[in-house]
């Protein structure tokens, strides 16, 4: 499940500029490498460090062959592909490696993996909770 909050926002352009309400995502604490890891060995007969070891090989391994500009598919996951930004030249001579803006990575998911997310569901965080919060329970207190 994904969590989002609701958000205001002034829109100045496009045919109903003025302020609206637009649900963004709510991120969870970000999920490090090493708890990665620990998740792979607990669902495998790899050891955390085993898993640990295999994984920054993959990322030696992407970063090589994406760096020299090969497209990389991991099955049941996606494709991870090299591209380009760069400026439009009026000729061809004209395009040069300095009209090249930036180079970024590309993910394109695989279609089971976009129908996954397009069944997600969505569950709204009340940012307006202040102080410590107590589970609430259905049991009262019995009075003296």
């Amino acid at each position: 499940m994904i969590s989002y909050v609701k958000v205001k926002r002034t829109i100045t352009t496009g045919d109903n500029p003025g302020t609206k309400y637009l649900a963004r995502i709510w991120r969870e604490k970000m999920v490090e490498s090493d708890e990665v890891c620990e998740q792979i060995s607990l669902q495998s007969t790899a050891s955390k460090a085993d898993v640990k070891a295999v994984l920054q090989a993959l990322i030696e391994v992407m970063k090589f062959n994406l760096l020299r500009g090969a497209s990389i598919r991991l099955d049941g996951f996606g494709i991870f592909q090299p591209a380009l930004s760069a400026e439009a030249q009026d000729t061809l001579e004209a395009v040069t490696p300095e009209t090249i803006r930036k180079a970024y990575i590309n993910f394109r998911p695989y279609a089971k993996f976009s129908k996954d997310m397009k069944g997600v569901q969505f569950e709204e965080r009340d940012l307006q909770v202040k102080g410590i919060q107590f589970p609430t329970t259905n049991t009262q207190e019995s009075g003296a």
